[in-house]
């Protein structure tokens, strides 16, 4: 079940691309060691795709469907 994302709107979507972005920049991301190899090498960008036009759901279907 999704999270209900009320007010969210671009600009806070812009703010959290950002905080991901700076994140990857600096090397503090974290990356699960649930994650494949695979897995950790995606996550940046799915994770940023997310916060930039989807949600936790598709973040979840994109991961499972790239890393199986």
């Amino acid at each position: 079940m999704p999270l209900n994302y009320l007010n969210l709107d671009a600009r806070t979507r812009g703010f959290m691309v950002e905080e991901i972005d700076m994140s990857v920049k600096d090397g503090s991301i974290y990356l699960s060691n649930f994650l494949t190899a695979a897995g950790k090498h995606d996550w940046p960008g799915l994770l940023s795709t997310a916060a930039a036009t989807g949600s936790d759901a598709t973040l979840a279907n994109e991961l499972s469907r790239t890393n199986g």
